[in-house]
């Protein structure tokens, strides 16, 4: 799958070496943005996620149409300033989406999206920034989350629960930048 900055969507056959073009359903451009393809990711159940300056799509694999669409809105922001970058299918099955402005999303197959989660200037055990770049979950459960103002982390049982607290590391911590672009372990962990 390849998404390119003209909006189209292509499969790539290995049998035969060649893309073809996935259609939009109801454009007669057959475009899936009038912008980019901002994002790509696999969900739980193998489904393939894009994302646009206006919304989410969700894509059948095995037959390259469309299941699934979310729009942009007031709770989960898209566009330039607030693109799609990242996700993570957690150890519960649980489809987190993370963006530059957008925050954290928790996506669950068959409910939707069950929480939009932002920064709360008020709150310090909120997410640290809505510029989520990267999501990673350990062995043990704890989902951390790299932002523009630092590394959060929340515990498996809070995000298990649905409590969305996180404890924030920064520079202030040891971190040598604010800004986490990526997440992978140690071989101790």
């Amino acid at each position: 799958w390849v998404g390119s900055v003209d909006g189209h969507v292509y499969r790539f056959d290995p049998a035969n070496g060649h893309f073809t073009n996935v259609p939009f359903p109801g454009r007669d451009d057959g475009r899936f943005s009038s912008d980019r393809i901002w994002y790509f990711g696999e969900g739980p159940d193998g489904r393939i996620w894009l994302s646009t300056l206006d919304e989410l799509v969700a894509l059948d694999p095995r037959s390259a149409t469309v299941v699934e669409r979310i729009h942009a809105s007031d709770r989960m922001p898209l566009g330039i300033s607030a693109a799609l970058r990242t996700s993570l299918v957690d150890s519960d099955g649980v489809l987190w989406f993370g963006g530059t402005g957008a925050g954290l999303v928790r996506y669950e197959t068959g409910k939707g999206i069950t929480a939009y989660i932002s920064q709360d200037p008020s709150d310090p055990a909120s997410l640290s920034d809505n510029g989520v770049r990267s999501l990673y979950e350990s062995s043990a459960g704890t989902l951390w989350v790299g932002t523009q103002n630092g590394l959060d982390r929340m515990s498996s049982e809070d995000r298990r629960a649905g409590r969305n607290r996180f404890k924030l590391t920064t520079r202030r911590d040891g971190l040598p930048d604010n800004t986490v672009y990526g997440i992978l372990p140690d071989p101790r962990g």
